[in-house]
């Protein structure tokens, strides 16, 4: 892992943690740009996915269609039926829980930016905060022995 074109593939958040650690600054900003990028795309996808779950549940009114005027159009209605709401629904929670994701990363790049223009560790992250709550290690898992695997805190860079 030399670097942000030298990271293409699935890692874990904790992985990632410790990958921007050895990169530049201007790796980790290119780094910074995708993940955002990646976060207005998939905001932008749910927004629609929540118009579509709206409009097939029969809860559409002014106010909601006034909402999502920029992003949903009359004619997209007309192809999707009923059979795509639980689709919808599934989608919108998964997007969820990468949004969340991304959202981690962002805060763990942040730190590490600050850390480098401070000198001083930012405290203790939310993720070993969330973890150390749920009862779950903090330690760094540094083995490889879950190479290409694929969940919901895995990324794709």
């Amino acid at each position: 892992m030399s670097g942000a074109s030298g990271m293409r593939g699935a890692i874990k958040i904790e992985d990632f943690k410790v990958a921007i650690r050895t990169m530049s600054d201007g790796e980790i900003e290119q780094i910074k740009r995708e993940v955002l990028n990646s976060l207005r795309h998939l905001e932008s996808s749910t927004k629609r996915l929540n118009k579509y779950i709206i409009h097939l549940k029969g809860e559409s009114n002014d106010a909601n269609i006034d909402e999502y005027n920029d992003i949903v159009d009359a004619e997209e209605f007309n192809n999707i039926d009923q059979s795509d709401l639980e689709l919808f629904e599934e989608s919108v929670r998964e997007n969820g829980t990468i949004l969340d994701n991304y959202n981690q990363r962002i805060d763990i790049i942040n730190d590490e930016q600050i850390y480098r223009k401070s000198g001083k560790k930012v405290s203790d992250s939310s993720i070993q905060l969330e973890n150390r709550k749920k009862g779950l290690s903090t330690d760094i898992d540094m083995d490889n022995s879950d190479v290409d695997i694929v969940a919901p805190n895995s990324m794709y860079l």
